[in-house]
């Protein structure tokens, strides 16, 4: 360890702390059933820091495994796996839930263990490892070519400068607090779609006018748009699989509804402002003032378009075909209700959405001036004082 001018410590990460490998569970045993342990996989890891449970797959395992690859909640995991050439997601971390699950230690996921806690802050290291620095240490020092990979010993071979305790805990409040907040809107943002699916769900009781997709909404084509122009402006440009871009025009300048056409074919997307569909998607454009794009988009979703992919190299969607695909509507009166409420609903959501995406842009910037120490934790209270 060296003394810095600022009283920070240069310090090599194994000099606090080790990491251990996984174990490698056996696919035939992995379960369906709920109630089994999990096995964290490198998909559930959130690539910006943390897990994503809710949004990705979870495997669950019924086999035999050695006790000690059982997970604690709080247990610090580090990314050691990545699939891409640049390694962007080795060192990615997460903190094991407190929910009442069981969650299992998997192999290429190191586990780390702090051994001097009065040097390292748990959750000061949780943010160290979300650090781009750390990240480019990993990604220069893996093996391999097309899958990187990491080890434990190259994890303690990083080094950072370590500020005294009292700092790392503060800078981990600063920072955790910012990322309380964001989960708290994706809570709000969950929860009022899936109020606004239940709204969609009670309709059902009131269809009785026969219809098909075609007869109240029609699939215009998407437009190409150079892949060069899709890195400028503010409007979201949506391929199949959702967004891939932004550009300085919009093509639809509401919000609306994207189909996948080609590759993700019948991936139904909602756009909750003015944006751009590429070639290879259709975009939803209604017939008739009292149909409501938040009405096709949920009409769309329960039709389960994926499944009618009609090419064989590329995955397709037809237009003919979807267009033509029977539904049923409900009486003018209670889908205007309906529009009403998951509107409002969706809005809240987007604002939701909206507000993490500032928070997270400043937890972004702060955290690397505060692990370098280039700002300080006082600093970044003087200027939340001045602005309140």
């Amino acid at each position: 360890m060296t003394a810095r001018p600022n009283g920070w410590v240069l310090t090599r990460f194994g000099e606090v702390a080790h990491v251990s490998h996984g174990w490698p569970f056996k696919s035939p045993e992995y379960s369906t059933d709920a109630q089994d342990p999990v096995v964290v996989s490198i998909g559930n890891f959130d690539y910006t820091g943390g897990f994503r449970f809710d949004r990705s797959t979870i495997k669950h395992y019924a086999g035999a495994f050695p006790g000690e690859f059982t997970l604690s909640a709080g247990d610090l995991l580090l990314v050691m796996t990545c699939q891409t050439e640049g390694g962007e997601i080795l060192g990615v971390p997460g903190v094991v839930p407190d929910d009442g699950r069981i969650y299992l230690h998997n192999q290429r996921i190191g586990r780390v263990h702090i051994d001097r806690p009065d040097l390292l802050d748990a959750r000061f290291a949780f943010h160290l490892a979300r650090w781009d620095e750390f990240n480019r240490q990993l990604a220069v020092t893996a093996t391999g070519s097309k899958i990187l990979h990491t080890s434990p010993a190259r994890i303690a071979a990083t080094t950072f400068a370590s500020p005294p305790l009292v700092e790392q805990r503060a800078i981990a409040e600063v920072l955790g607090a910012l990322d309380d907040k964001i989960a708290a809107n994706t809570r709000v943002a969950q929860r009022a779609r899936k109020l606004a699916e239940a709204e969609f769900v009670a309709l059902s009781s009131t269809r009785t006018e026969r219809s098909t997709v075609g007869a109240i909404m029609k699939l215009e084509y998407g437009k190409a748009l150079p892949t060069n122009q899709r890195t400028s402006g503010g409007v979201d440009v949506f391929g199949s699989g959702g967004v891939v871009g932004s550009h300085d025009k919009a093509l639809v300048s509401a919000p609306g509804v994207v189909i996948g056409r080609k590759g993700t074919a019948g991936a139904v997307h909602w756009a909750p402002r003015a944006f751009f569909p590429i070639d290879t998607t259709f975009y939803v454009v209604p017939r008739s003032e009292s149909i409501s794009a938040i009405f096709c988009y949920f009409t769309l979703r329960s039709l389960k378009l994926a499944e009618r992919n009609s090419d064989s190299a590329v995955p397709g969607l037809n237009r003919a075909e979807a267009e033509s695909t029977p539904i049923m509507l409900p009486p003018v009166d209670a889908l205007t209700g309906f529009t009403e409420n998951a509107t409002a609903l969706f809005d809240l959501a987007t604002q939701a959405d909206s507000a993490s995406a500032t928070l997270a842009a400043i937890r972004d910037a702060l955290l690397p001036a505060l692990m370098s120490g280039s700002l300080r934790v006082r600093d970044v209270e003087r200027a939340v004082e001045q602005t309140v």
